[in-house]
């Protein structure tokens, strides 16, 4: 009987706690960034290196591209970063993305193997 008492005083609790860890789940203060690396004709370059440096914190993150050139970095504090892309025979690209809260930045990123370029989508570089 007091088992069962008890049981019930915790059931509202129990609920109230649940809502509040669904809502801090929610609650998300991070984005990332994401983008496929090509060669100016169009053909993906799988094994690029990307870093993705924090311009307040120089916290940087390295990732290599997978067998269809696309990349990821997520949760990551808004901010600026500087994206690097460098890949065997080819230039080093470098651009600036300015990530806001919940954002997921894409970009398209174009490498020259006789000359920096980089072309990007508007929404995800300044």
């Amino acid at each position: 009987m007091i088992a069962k008492k008890n049981i019930t005083l915790l059931l509202p609790f129990a609920f109230f706690l649940l809502l509040t860890i669904a809502a801090l789940a929610q609650s998300q203060t991070t984005g990332g960034i994401a983008g496929t690396v090509k060669y100016r004709t169009g053909a993906v370059i799988a094994g690029a290196e990307v870093t993705v440096t924090s311009r307040a914190t120089g916290d940087a993150r390295k990732i290599t591209t997978n067998e269809v050139g696309a990349f990821s970095a997520t949760f990551l504090a808004p901010g600026e970063y500087r994206v690097t892309v460098t890949a065997n025979g080819f230039f080093m690209a470098v651009a600036k993305v300015k990530l806001q809260v919940n954002e997921m930045s894409t970009a398209i990123t174009q490498m020259n193997n006789s000359g920096d370029t980089l072309k990007n989508s508007p929404s995800a570089f300044a």
